[in-house]
């Protein structure tokens, strides 16, 4: 499967765990993490994880997708 130079994250946020997974161009597998709910360092950190490992796989820009959904509530979605 191909996703270009996209990057897609989702974070389901509840009260006590963030799980968060990402698929990232150019690695087969999706990789999840599970967070302390409330943990936005944690999450930043992540992230800022993330944006490393996709720039040493793309030669490009990248663009980032996001969806995260809170325990109880619908979807929300944003493109970076």
């Amino acid at each position: 499967m191909t996703f270009g130079n996209t990057v897609y994250i989702a974070v389901e946020l509840s009260v006590s765990s963030w799980l968060v997974a990402a698929r990232l161009p150019g690695v087969e597998r999706q990789r999840q993490q599970r967070l302390e709910g409330g943990d936005t360092v944690a999450l930043l950190a992540l992230i800022a994880e993330l944006r490393s490992l996709a720039s040493s796989k793309l030669a490009g820009p990248q663009r980032w997708r996001a969806a995260s959904r809170r325990a109880g509530m619908g979807f929300g979605c944003t493109d970076y």
